[in-house]
């Protein structure tokens, strides 16, 4: 594929402990890359002003849905001269429920929705592209890999195979209606699958937390090239190119 014509998606999990000018500089160094799309987790309301700063400085354009309950989900930023926003909304990967206890964790967590965005391709009249940005339960996998069986954390591994699958259907529904399709978000589960796409680690080593690569793009194809980008953020932000 010929550089000049990849077009990039991004993710990158900025913690919410970041100061704001922390936040805003690993923002910048992300949409430095010029992805079409950008998924960000961990970023409430009070980093609105931030994003509204950003996206007009950069030529891009933001929004978040809410949740039923009124609840701010995870915002998403593309790109306006190459993607016009059709759709946005929420799809329920799990109810808030009681998640067990663990020390310094919560015992139960709220409901969990991921951001759901339809737009217009306007790089490749006629296309709709279908994004899905997420940010699934936490403390569900081994040190060694693969899911914790131990009962303390039986409930919120439960909790994130019912958020995966969830996810899962829901990106395979677009991808019958004909829409390309990108999930992107933190699965908190290394080398996470989703079945009938393809994550951008594919062929790639290293990590994005650490040697544990979970912050990812998942598309119905392979990607041309990814790379990971250091932030303020104990993250490293993910840019696949396609």
């Amino acid at each position: 594929m010929n550089v000049a014509t990849r077009r990039a998606t991004a993710t990158t999990n900025l913690r919410f402990t970041l100061g704001g000018p922390e936040f805003e500089a690993g923002l910048r160094k992300v949409l430095a890359r010029d992805p079409d799309l950008l998924f960000i987790q961990e970023a409430g309301h009070d980093r609105d002003h931030i994003l509204d700063r950003v996206a007009a400085d950069l030529g891009y354009l933001w929004a978040r849905p809410l949740s039923p309950n009124g609840d701010p989900v995870e915002p998403i930023m593309w790109r306006p001269d190459r993607l016009r926003l059709r759709h946005l909304g929420t799809v329920l990967l799990a109810r808030g429920e009681f998640v067990g206890h663990l020390p310094g964790r919560k015992d139960r967590l709220p409901a969990s929705y991921a951001t759901e965005a339809i737009f217009d391709d306007l790089v490749h009249p006629g296309k709709r592209v279908a994004a899905l940005g997420y940010h699934l339960t936490a403390e569900v996998e081994s040190p060694g890999g693969g899911y914790r069986l131990d009962p303390r954390h039986l409930l919120r591994v439960l909790r994130h195979q019912r958020e995966r699958r969830r996810l899962g259907r829901r990106a395979r529904a677009h991808k019958r209606h004909g829409h390309v399709v990108r999930l992107g978000g933190d699965g908190n589960y290394d080398r996470m699958t989703i079945r009938g796409f393809v994550s951008c680690w594919v062929g790639h080593g290293g990590g994005s937390l650490g040697w544990r690569a979970v912050d990812a793009i998942h598309a119905e194809q392979g990607t041309d090239d990814m790379v990971t980008i250091t932030t303020p953020s104990d993250h490293d932000a993910v840019v696949a190119y396609y």
